[in-house]
């Protein structure tokens, strides 16, 4: 039988380890962020940067993190109505969540197809009337998410840096040829 104060203590370390976690792992990504910053000599090139994005997979939801360095703030940029970043050093460095005409109540699936989106047209904290390009919810968005998620599959699939690029460019002909005496 476990007492009341004995589950409290246990919630207490529990949330604790998890705190360490986070630090470890937040430690962990800081070196290997420094470690590519020297080797590749981007330290120069940083300073020219204005925001940094970072799309954020929490519990199968995608959103994006973006880091203004030009106006020190940072931002999360959520497509669902009510964000549920769980992210605890980004809250304790009190981020601004936007809000977006166009979020969602109810499409928990294409949260990628939105952070990709977001990721290309978002410009910054300063871009106070920013919009995406997508309707607010609804089916004319669900057809701008359909078009989307074709372009961005045949851009991943046909990029250079696929190294299946050939062979799925053979399948697609392959596909092609067979439609045409279907």
């Amino acid at each position: 039988m476990i007492h009341k104060g004995q589950a409290s203590r246990d919630e207490t370390k529990l949330k604790e380890q998890a705190s360490v976690v986070l630090c470890d792992r937040l430690a962990l990504f800081m070196d290997n962020l420094k470690s590519v910053v020297i080797v590749e000599n981007i330290d120069k090139e940083m300073l020219k940067v204005d925001i940094v994005m970072f799309p954020i997979l929490e519990k199968g939801h995608y959103y994006l993190v973006c880091f203004d360095l030009k106006e020190g703030t940072i931002e999360i940029v959520d497509n669902m109505e009510k964000s549920s970043v769980g992210c605890q050093g980004i809250r304790l460095a009190k981020p601004v969540i936007k809000k977006l005409q166009w979020s969602t109540k109810s499409n928990f699936v294409d949260c990628g197809v939105f952070c990709m989106r977001h990721m290309e047209t978002y410009m910054g904290s300063k871009v106070k009337k920013w919009r995406c390009g997508l309707d607010d919810d609804g089916p004319k968005q669900e057809v701008q998410i359909n078009n989307l998620m074709l372009k961005y599959a045949y851009k991943i699939l046909t990029s250079d840096v696929n190294i299946h690029k050939e062979s799925v460019v053979d399948v697609a002909r392959v596909l092609d040829v067979d439609a045409e005496f279907s």
